[in-house]
């Protein structure tokens, strides 16, 4: 089974947990729980069966969904550990999916300049990718985790039968990211994954994650630990986001709806592939390969094409950017991946208008 540091998985999850609630939590003043509305009703009773809490444990909540992943959620959540008494030697547990994992991070880092803090991811979306790195964090209006720290948890200990919880869609989200991982990792394991999922009713029948889980912990630790600051390696990871998090911030800002992060990420790999192909040399054939695969399992989002320029102007917001040049992590094969790739908008927009035609191709012509 894999551990990676203060990361459990398997085995190893179980038996650093019993350690934990027999011994470790006697060290704290108080213990504190923030989960969502659905990880409090499918996931907390699960993780209380099996594990003896403290009598005077204390619970937060908040609203589920990227929209409360704010600094007023924030703040509203600072005032209950405040009126709850928790001090600078109390522990904040976060149960939950990606947003309560940035944010309850956040939380914990900022509470009285910063108390101990430990992940219990519930999604497959927070599994492979938000509990993993350190990086906690909240939006800024329509900007994505556009105020944070690189702030690691004590622990982070994944039960993967929470997963047995999700709906389609948060695993559908979540296996986007496990994609995105085997591109970083090698086409002979992009193809494995291939052949294991290839179909939406392969995803949603499966019901053993664990060796997925583990193999997608193990490539996006491995390169945090790398590099923990993200001053360069760590950038292979953004992969995908750049087109992903500008398609999010268009979506909450003119539906009022977010687009689920990993469908988000799935359509920006299409988009930053064909940028790859004439940045980096990605063999086209390979690429229309993987996009016809992730427009057969994943939902088109798709929108005019005259919003074209807003989206590549919501790119030009990305934090990975400098000097006003918009610059991606584009990759030239599977496991060689590029970053800071300076990118123009006349390139990117035509990247975008290819995207729209691929989905067209496909037959999708509405909006997720």
């Amino acid at each position: 089974m894999h551990q990676s540091g203060t990361i459990f998985t398997g085995v190893d999850c179980i038996k650093s947990l019993e350690h934990f609630f027999s011994q470790e939590v006697k060290r704290y003043s108080g213990i504190f729980i923030l989960t969502d509305t659905n990880s409090r009703m499918h996931c907390l009773p699960l993780l209380m069966g099996q594990f003896k809490f403290p009598e005077d444990t204390k619970f937060l909540e908040t609203e589920p969904g990227e929209q409360n992943k704010n600094l007023q959620v924030c703040t509203k959540v600072w005032q209950e550990l405040a009126a709850l008494g928790a001090d600078r030697y109390s522990l904040l547990i976060c149960l939950g999916g990606g947003v309560v994992c940035d944010l309850g991070g956040f939380v914990a880092s900022t509470y009285q300049r910063g108390i101990d803090f430990i992940f219990f991811p519930t999604t497959l979306l927070a599994q492979v990718d938000a509990a993993i790195g350190g990086k906690t964090g909240v939006n800024l209006g329509k900007l994505k985790n556009y105020v944070g720290l690189f702030s690691p948890p004590n622990a982070v200990y994944i039960m993967t039968s929470f997963l047995q919880t999700l709906p389609y869609v948060e695993l559908l989200s979540g296996y986007a990211e496990v994609v995105k991982h085997s591109l970083l990792s090698s086409e002979k394991y992009y193809h494995q994954l291939v052949l294991q999922f290839p179909d939406i009713n392969a995803i949603q029948s499966t019901s053993n994650w664990e060796t997925v889980v583990e193999r997608s912990v193990k490539i996006k630790n491995n390169v945090v630990q790398s590099d923990p600051y993200e001053k360069g390696l760590r950038k292979v990871l953004n992969l995908g986001h750049t087109a992903g998090h500008a398609f999010e911030s268009y979506a909450l800002a003119h539906y009022g709806k977010p687009l689920p992060h990993g469908f988000a990420v799935a359509m920006g790999l299409i988009v930053e592939l064909d940028l790859s192909v004439i940045h980096c040399g990605f063999d086209p054939k390979l690429a229309s390969e993987i996009s016809d695969y992730l427009l057969s399992v994943f939902p088109f989002y798709a929108f005019a094409s005259d919003k074209i320029p807003e989206i590549t102007q919501l790119m030009g917001f990305d934090k990975k950017n400098k000097a006003g040049a918009i610059q991606m992590t584009l990759i030239k094969k599977p496991g060689d991946l590029i970053t800071d790739v300076a990118c123009s908008h006349e390139t990117i927009e035509k990247s975008l208008i290819e995207y729209l035609s691929k989905g067209n191709s496909f037959g999708f012509a509405k909006t997720f």
